[in-house]
């Protein structure tokens, strides 16, 4: 960099912008101060990673969940320890990036066109989509389009708020910082329903004994993956890397280490789970459905 300023002083044009010039490498020389590339995150021993314990399954408040199954072996593959920046909520996920606070965001984020404008994404490890959820006692909602004037609760920042806006024009939006304060406030009869996304919320109505109620529909198509900051590129081909061979299968009996995390959480029920917790006749319907969902997950692996 030197070397290139001290060529550019050559030019009788740049000595008449010297101290443009010289506030511009000044600039340049601080953003490579702050920047963390692979090597010197390999060099550091640590990563920095952004993630939540809002956000079950993926993020739970023990510090467990797919995304700290997954980021622990990204560390593994690195070679390198985690350093958790705990985030709010997430809407900060581009900021902390930006910011250059943290070298990853593994924390259930979905890909969007406004997104990618900001930041980089790995190759997904997870596709879903938005879905509403009610108390499973609120006999007066049998479809989403019955909650159009209703006021619903989401995370600020999240595709259900923008979603909430194009499905229900008519509908309250009552938007909170934390996924925990949204089940909170339906919980208190303060909101007719939840918009999250989906997975969250069967994790939720699963545990919850009955409480919650799923409201049948997936709306959208979303890939979940790992944001990086856009100056590091061949950090992002790394945890693509990484993604890949966590979604790859060897042979057609065994599993691949990524649906192994995701039957770990639930997120795909295994027949003695559903068993376990259902009716025999509501288990042979989750049974058949379940099938139909492994299938389906498979070719998306594939």
């Amino acid at each position: 960099m030197i070397t290139l300023f001290k060529l550019l002083l050559e030019f009788s044009w740049a000595r008449k912008m010297k101290k443009i010039i010289i506030f511009l490498f000044f600039c340049i020389s601080i953003t490579n101060l702050f920047s963390r590339s692979l090597v010197e995150i390999i060099d550091s021993n640590k990563i920095i990673i952004g993630i939540r314990t809002s956000n079950p399954p993926f993020g739970l408040p023990d510090s467990t969940g797919i995304d700290f199954d997954l980021s622990a072996i990204i560390c593994e593959k690195l070679g390198v320890e985690a350093e958790f920046v705990l985030l709010k909520g997430p809407k900060f996920r581009e900021i902390v990036l930006e910011n250059d606070e943290v070298d990853l965001v593994v924390s259930s984020y979905s890909v969007t066109s406004e997104r990618e404008i900001r930041v980089s994404f790995s190759v997904p490890y997870y596709n879903s989509g938005s879905a509403f959820m009610i108390l499973a006692d609120n006999l007066n909602i049998h479809s989403y389009k019955d909650l159009d004037g209703q006021k619903i609760t989401t995370t600020i920042g999240s595709t259900g708020e923008q979603r909430i806006r194009t499905l229900l024009p008519k509908a309250i939006v009552l938007a909170k910082i934390s996924t925990d304060l949204t089940y909170t406030i339906l919980n208190l009869g303060l909101v007719s329903a939840i918009i999250n996304d989906i997975t969250f919320l069967k994790y939720q109505a699963f545990i919850s004994n009955g409480r919650y109620k799923v409201l049948d529909g997936k709306f959208g198509s979303e890939d979940i993956a790992i944001g990086v900051n856009k100056n590091y590129p061949i950090l992002l081909e790394e945890i693509n890397c990484i993604i890949k061979e966590l979604r790859s299968i060897q042979n057609k009996d065994e599993k691949s280490r990524l649906r192994i995390i995701l039957e770990k959480y639930g997120l795909i029920l295994t027949v003695d789970e559903i068993e376990k917790y259902y009716s025999k006749e509501e288990a042979e319907k989750k049974i058949r459905k379940l099938e139909k969902e492994i299938e389906e997950l498979k070719k998306w692996l594939e």
